[in-house]
Order: structure tokens, then sequence, then C-alpha cells
């Protein structure tokens, strides 16, 4: 059974949250985040490495599965260097795959938006 060593929160800059779970004898990373962004930290997508085709395969993958209306999530692992942890050591990792799910609008999401854009009375 894993368990968690530890946590480097969700923030703003990264779009990413990372947990740190005990495997094996070691740690290990286990990434979540906006797909584009932590695609961008991996160099390989399960045993393989991550050249510029399938980059730019997966890149177009998610881009069409966003405009179908689905929120694209990644999840990428790497072994974990030794404690303390940053984001900062959210590199070199290992694509697992892409987690979808569907958001969508509130019901009165158009009359929001309208009576945001009306224009203000004098």
């Amino acid at each position: 059974m894993e368990e968690k060593l530890g946590e480097i929160p969700y923030d703003f800059d990264r779009h990413a949250l990372t947990v740190v779970i005990r495997y094996g004898a070691g740690a290990r990373f286990v990434t979540k985040g906006a797909f584009t962004r932590l695609l961008a930290r991996c160099t390989r997508v399960g045993h393989r490495p991550l050249d510029a085709p399938t980059r730019a395969a997966l890149l177009e993958r998610a881009e069409r599965l966003g405009e179908r209306g689905l929120r694209v999530l990644g999840v990428a692992t790497r072994e974990a260097p030794p404690a303390p942890w940053s984001r900062d050591a959210e590199q070199e990792l290992v694509l697992e795959g892409m987690v979808l799910f569907r958001d969508p609008p509130r019901a009165d999401a158009a009359a929001e938006v309208a009576a945001r854009l009306a224009p203000v009375s004098p």
C-alpha cells in the first residue's frame, strides 16, 4: 500500500499539484495538472522518449478534446529526489496519461454573461 509522504501544493503559476508517495524502497512524484503545462515538463511517455512528433500529436489531441468541451488534465510521475521537495523538481516527468472530464457551463451562464456585458445606465 502506498503511503503519502508529502505534497507540493497546487498553485496558479504552474497549474499542477504533486503528491509524493512511498514506492517500494523509494519515493515517487505523482503530478496532475493542466495538460499543456504538464507536458512541457515531460521527457518520456510511458517507457518511450517523448519526441517532437509525439509531443505535437498529444497537444493536438488535447486541443481537439478541449474543443469538444472536455477539460484535459495530465498525470505524470517520476522518482522523487531527496526531500525537501519543491516545484523545481517537477521536471523530467513521465507522462502516464490524460484525465478527461466534462465541465459544462452552469444553466444560468448565458444570462450572467449577458447581464455583465449590458451597458450601464447613466
